[in-house]
């Protein structure tokens, strides 16, 4: 069976193409092709109507600093203020959470495990309850490895490998705080749909200022 595709685009609201400096806006892509690995699904990415769109927001939602990321409709919002620290472990499963909700619903898990648990989970990969969100993409092979994404992205942070894992393969609390500059995050997630998000979406889309794919 072939792998199903889906287009995305990369836009900014800032006038001057402004972008916030601490999300990796360089591994959205990578992000993307890793979960290729484990699911039937391939990613590229088009200059304007892609399938879903990436969009920097030049406001906050809610005026609340805790909010990392949020979707409307098949857009996916980054934050201009939280501090990702630039790393590409927290981008790539922020983003890979939101994506989750894109065509999976606005609910959250309560594995404290999970990619879609509200604060991203402590796997840093896919625990069987996020296939309530990703199963429609088809896993190529059984479940992936748990802490895929820390393990594929922790070389571009220049992070060792995990250690004291849990039973469950999540981050040990005291590795967390003291071992590696890698914590929980406290963060909201909002999912907003009906017909009024729908119109603030489109109107986003179309007022963006878009990036050019290379």
């Amino acid at each position: 069976m072939a792998d199903r595709e889906i287009t995305w685009s990369l836009a900014t609201q800032y006038r001057n193409g402004a972008y916030q400096g601490t999300f990796r806006f360089d591994q959205i892509q990578a992000a993307l092709d890793h979960m290729s690995v484990h699911f039937r699904v391939r990613f590229r990415r088009v200059t304007r109507g892609g399938q879903f769109l990436v969009l920097q927001s030049s406001s906050q939602y809610k005026n609340d600093r805790n909010f990392a990321a949020w979707t409307r409709g098949s857009t996916i919002y980054i934050s201009p203020i939280y501090d990702f620290k630039r790393l590409s472990t927290w981008t790539a499963k922020v983003f890979l959470h939101e994506f989750g909700h894109l065509w999976g619903g606005g609910s959250h898990s309560n594995d404290p495990t999970a990619l879609m648990n509200l604060n991203t989970g402590t796997s840093y990969g896919w625990v069987s309850d996020d296939m309530r969100w990703f199963q429609r993409y088809g896993l190529r092979a059984g479940l992936p490895p748990r802490g895929s994404i820390f393990e594929a992205f922790r070389a571009v942070d220049n992070l060792p490998p995990r250690t004291n894992l849990s039973a469950y393969g999540a981050l040990s609390r005291t590795e967390i705080e003291n071992d590696i500059p890698v914590q929980l995050l406290d963060s909201g997630c909002a999912n907003r749909r009906g017909f009024l998000a729908r119109v603030k979406n489109y109107w986003h889309q179309y007022t963006a200022r878009y990036e050019v794919t290379q």
